[in-house]
């Protein structure tokens, strides 16, 4: 008797193994992705950042899972006055860690709120708008 329609035991290994290498490939895409993923800086700004006289006052949080070090810089605008300034020194930020930075404005701001932008400049980098409190001392 003949057989028809039979696959050989041959072909029958051979979609199995190409079936786990393709399962393994995809596993460690998966495994690689969330991994590269989870290892980020996550940067948000402490409310209030207030600006009392000529120093704005700011608190950074790291909610990520590696360390922010680096340059920050703010700018800063309450109508048609912009104002940039640099901390002085290289932050710091452990994860799960805050910080409370002082900027040295040089100019005065009228009463009221002001817009800005806190840019982190390190190995991870990042860019977060805010509004802060202008008191006048």
């Amino acid at each position: 008797m003949k057989r028809i329609g039979a696959v050989p035991p041959m072909v029958t290994a051979l979609i199995v193994v190409a079936f786990m290498i393709s399962a393994v490939l995809v596993g460690w895409y998966v495994v690689s992705v969330t991994a590269s993923a989870s290892r980020q800086v996550l940067i948000s700004v402490i409310p209030m950042p207030t600006v009392v006289g000529d120093k704005l006052y700011m608190g950074l949080r790291n909610d990520g899972t590696v360390p922010f070090e680096g340059d920050v810089e703010i700018i800063l605008s309450q109508g048609n006055a912009t104002v940039r300034a640099t901390y002085p020194s290289s932050v710091e930020i452990a994860p799960g860690h805050s910080v409370l930075l002082e900027f040295s404005l040089g100019t005065t701001l009228q009463p009221g709120k002001a817009e800005g932008v806190v840019i982190g400049k390190g190995e991870q980098s990042f860019s977060i708008r805010f509004t802060a409190e202008v008191i006048s001392p």
